[in-house]
């Protein structure tokens, strides 16, 4: 389970292992850890350009890193050698990233350099930085909506705008892109409405954002935007803020500064207006990776903090240590002609290994799922000679015993993972799906978790709804929505609309709904004088003993091994219940791949950035699933999608296989494919076709009476 910590082997985690061999970074035998001068540090090993980062004297410095090339690894040697070697305090030093599961990776690389006595600088995502920096305020948020959450907060708000009489013809997507961009443009309801008076389809959506922004004021929330909204708004008007964490965070880097949007920017210009405002300012990325554009992402941010900063300097890490050179230039051709930046220079690596990459054709996604089961069953525990036999493979030296933690397997769209799932399940191959959705929302976990949100007094609406047939059965679905409308339409929350509701009459509802909700009220205050000085995994067992849950959690071995994680996950908090439920809502599919397990990853090719396998699928390679687009919505950026594709690529460190069907179930419509015109791009002495129904030969391009793609 993603959320346990309990390994079924020895498998390591997987997030940049980059490993290089040249010069050393300091003297390994004069070189101690911090604070434990008894404890020598092991030798380094780095390449030039790796050093020439870590031991760049100050300033602003923009690192483009290409796949594999030890990002994370350099980033974290920066910071250790700034901490040993250059005396900087740890709490003056900030380090932010994108992942949750990145952070982690950094925190515990810093901890094995720094000694178990060194003190860690803070590590961070955005969102969990400016939750912290906003938890330093006065008025501090009641909690963080989750993506589930917004969505239903965002349809009150429609459903209230259109009983105010305005037409709304918009899907709900849409009308929470806009709203989004707005707030990553720092456009509050009133400046988004003036920005555009004069489009009436703007001007409901500006009415729309209106009424989001007061349901989250009512119940004391924000949403993932609102963190970073609020705290630009703080730093770039409160002066004496500005100088507090400006004076607090002298050395800031920046991972994966390609997947910046202009908000989370902008908190960097105001605490690095200029490159003398601080000791050091640092961000590593690769345009070439950026994928987040549907999120906000600006990729042109790269060229605009050269802009800003005219004396930065630049340096570049090329040599790559996770992939084959064959991968890797499959992978390069793939991007070569249609890159951000272009410099004509890819990553380089020197790892031997198979010389092509294999093409798979199947009859349709069941086929497909099936063959990749097979291979996998072939290349465990040694059988991986079935590549000398078929030809693959021509050198014995170059076959390996496989795990099943060595293998994952990629796809565009979550809805792909269900046959795979299906198939791996029949054949018995362990696996995990690396995403929120399978790890958060197994039956009763989104119900539990809600009633602890408000039994500690800060659960909204939305989760009043979702334990409403555990805790309030007969209440109805009619009597819930006055409830809400009473509670809305005076501003309470909903502990004090359960405080009112105790006092006053509620408009229009019958005295017996009433006491249901009063006696709600008193179960509430029962359990939370329980569940008083109680750990948060001790909090979350008793609410599965002592409601309606019980049944709930114990119905299969699925839902009770979730359970099992995610009481795992809550060890870590202790009694931080705040800390507990943020974690929880800020969770991604990538903080839910778990490589201690021994089983075969099945995640979304958006999830798999920053993780390596030695052996990756990518399935479904088929024009309109890669790229991807559907018949109705707008196509994607087609060359995000291409940029997609790459990182998708460049995650294999040894074996890739690029999948397709010749029929796919889309919507439960069987439609006829064509392979994706990204494999097209890759030369055809690099492809091996290793489709069942063939003999292995050279890949060769379709040809137009061919009924084969391959």
């Amino acid at each position: 389970m993603p959320f346990s910590k309990k390994a079924e082997d020895s498998t390591l985690p997987r997030q940049d292992q980059a490993a290089g061999a040249s010069t050393d970074l300091r003297n390994p035998l004069t070189a101690t850890t911090a604070g434990n001068t008894a404890t020598p540090t092991p030798a380094v090993h780095l390449n030039i350009d790796q050093r020439r980062a870590i031991e760049y004297p100050g300033g602003p410095l923009l690192i483009i890193a290409g796949p594999g090339t030890g990002k994370t690894r350099t980033l974290t040697h920066r910071i250790a050698y700034l901490i040993n070697e250059k005396n900087v305090l740890p709490q003056n030093i900030l380090a932010v990233t994108f992942t949750n599961k990145a952070a982690q990776e950094m925190r515990d690389r810093l901890g094995a350099m720094l000694g178990e006595t060194g003190s860690l600088p803070l590590i961070a995502t955005f969102h969990a930085l400016c939750f912290k920096i906003l938890n330093e305020q006065k008025t501090k948020p009641a909690g963080i909506v989750d993506e589930d959450h917004r969505r239903a907060l965002l349809s009150e708000a429609v459903r209230y705008v259109k009983a105010a009489g305005h037409q709304i013809a918009l899907q709900p997507n849409k009308i929470l892109h806009r709203i989004m961009d707005a707030k990553q443009q720092i456009l509050d309801p009133a400046e988004f409405a003036a920005v555009c008076s004069h489009d009436s389809q703007d001007r409901t959506i500006a009415n729309i954002y209106k009424v989001y922004q007061r349901l989250l004021a009512i119940q004391g929330f924000c949403d993932f935007e609102d963190l970073i909204f609020n705290v630009v708004k703080l730093l770039e008007n409160d002066a004496t803020q500005r100088r507090k964490y400006r004076g607090q965070f002298q050395y800031i880097y920046v991972d994966e500064c390609q997947d910046l949007n202009p908000a989370q920017y902008r908190i960097i210009r105001a605490l690095v207006p200029q490159a003398d405002a601080v000791q050091d300012l640092c961000v590593i990325g690769d345009p070439d990776q950026s994928i987040y554009g549907f999120r906000g992402a600006d990729a042109t941010l790269f060229g605009r903090f050269e802009n800003d900063y005219p004396a930065s300097e630049q340096i570049r890490l090329t040599r790559n240590y996770r992939s084959t050179a064959t991968i890797l230039s499959a992978s390069f051709q793939v991007i070569k002609d249609h890159r951000i930046q272009s410099s004509g220079v890819g990553t380089n690596s020197e790892i031997d290994g198979l010389k092509t990459i294999s093409m798979i054709e199947s009859a349709n996604e069941k086929a497909e799922a099936e063959c990749i089961a097979r291979i996998i069953e072939q290349q465990i525990g040694g059988t991986g000679f079935h590549s000398i036999d078929t030809g693959t493979v021509t050198d014995a030296n170059l076959v390996k015993s496989y795990s099943y933690a060595d293998f994952a397997v990629f796809y565009r769209t979550h809805d792909q993972h269900r046959v795979l799932a299906e198939v791996f399940e029949q054949k018995g191959i362990p696996f995990q799906v690396a995403s929120r959705e399978t790890v958060l929302d197994a039956a009763g976990l989104p119900e539990l978790i809600s009633y602890l949100k408000i039994i500690e007094g800060i659960g909204g609406f939305y989760d009043h709804d979702k334990i409403l047939k555990i805790a309030l059965p007969g209440l109805g679905q009619k009597a819930l929505d006055q409830y809400k409308n009473w509670c809305f339409q005076n501003r309470f929350s909903l502990k004090q609309g359960l405080i009112k509701a105790n006092r006053f009459p509620i408009p229009g509802m019958a005295s017996a709904k009433q006491q249901k909700i009063n006696d709600f009220s008193a179960g509430i205050a029962h359990f939370k004088s329980e569940l008083d000085g109680l750990s948060v995994a001790d909090k979350l067992k008793f609410l599965h003993q002592n409601t309606k849950l019980l049944a709930m959690l114990n119905k299969d071995a699925y839902i009770q091994e979730a359970y099992a994680g995610l009481l795992d996950f809550a060890g870590r908090f202790n009694g931080n219940t705040t800390d507990f439920f943020a974690a929880t809502a800020l969770h991604t599919d990538t903080d839910s791949y778990a490589p201690q397990f021994e089983r075969v990853s099945l995640m979304t090719m958006h999830a798999a950035k920053g993780l390596e396998f030695p052996v990756v699928f990518i399935a479904g390679c088929e024009e309109s699933m890669i790229p991807h687009r559907t018949p109705d919505s707008e196509e994607n950026d087609f060359q995000e999608e291409r940029r997609l594709f790459y990182v998708a690529m460049t995650r294999a460190m040894e074996r890739l296989y690029l999948t397709h069907a010749r029929r796919r179930r889309i919507y439960g419509r069987q439609f006829d494919r064509k392979v994706s015109p990204f494999v097209e791009d890759i030369e055809t002495q690099l492809k091996i076709d290793e489709s069942p129904r063939l003999k292995k030969k050279k890949y060769q391009k379709q040809q137009p009476v061919q009924l084969k793609l391959f």
